[in-house]
């Protein structure tokens, strides 16, 4: 049975399924999207996936959708490693992490990568480029937030927010991570799976030194990355002209941001 599975190179979300897919050892046929370029919005792609975001994972006839949801199918409907801990108290642990991610830390990560850095992918389009764009895109709720977050970069409203909300989740691994060595528990698990690729996302954009005076966090995220899963869900799929267009905006954002950090 062929899994197919519908992703971004660079998305957060996308990095966190390829590497459950890696930890299980499954193979998979990859459709990548260009999600800059709208490709999620193509009526064909809403068919699987109505809110046409990333990943999809389909496996045989099932459809799976919502990265967190497809982790916890992979851990289930594959043979290979048990990516959730074994005792009901770390499980909820694990849960209590990756909940974070569907409740806020996306929204916030996604208002930090548009705000700093892909608001210049869109900046020299013109009017009759964008309004295609967002006809598209057909949901009036992300077409308010794009053109805000195109028009008024690190000033938009949620911006300050979004800072914010990573300090709180980068002080909550501290405190986690003192006495053990993954997020959950003694074993690595669809928690750290879940967080990895957020950490990820803002050392892209400039901004590990908000983990620099935080030494249990920076140990943990060097022992996500040797793993064997992150090397090829996340090292081999990144985009260097991505990567450094991110890196150079956060470099001139990071000022900012280290204010907003002592505020």
């Amino acid at each position: 049975m062929t899994v197919r599975l519908y992703h971004g190179s660079i998305s957060s979300c996308s990095q966190k399924v390829r590497m459950a897919l890696a930890e299980k050892g499954v193979a998979f046929t990859g459709t990548v999207l260009n999600l800059r370029a709208g490709d999620q919005y193509d009526p064909e792609y809403r068919k699987l996936n109505p809110g046409a975001v990333v990943p999809t994972l389909v496996n045989g006839a099932e459809v799976i959708i919502e990265s967190t949801v497809i982790n916890e199918y992979i851990d289930e409907a594959f043979s290979g490693p048990a990516l959730k801990p074994a005792s009901p108290a770390e499980r909820a642990s694990m849960r209590g992490w990756t909940k974070q991610l569907d409740e806020s830390l996306h929204g916030a990560v996604v208002i930090l990568s548009f705000c700093i850095a892909f608001r210049n992918d869109f900046l020299p389009k013109t009017a009759e480029d964008m309004t295609s764009f967002y006809a598209r895109m057909n949901n009036p709720e992300k077409e308010k937030f794009y053109r805000e977050a195109i028009a008024m970069g690190m000033d938009h409203a949620g911006f300050i927010p979004a800072v914010h909300r990573y300090r709180k989740l980068l002080q909550d691994m501290e405190a986690a991570l003192a006495g053990r060595d993954w997020l959950a528990g003694r074993s690595f698990s669809l928690a750290d799976i879940g967080i990895a690729p957020y950490l990820t996302r803002l050392e892209q954009l400039g901004l590990a030194g908000m983990w620099a005076d935080k030494a249990h966090v920076a140990a943990w995220y060097e022992r996500a990355r040797q793993r064997p899963s992150y090397q090829t869900a996340v090292t081999d799929w990144l985009v260097a002209p991505a990567v450094a267009a991110m890196q150079e905006a956060g470099k001139a954002a990071w000022p900012r941001i280290r204010g907003i950090l002592k505020s």
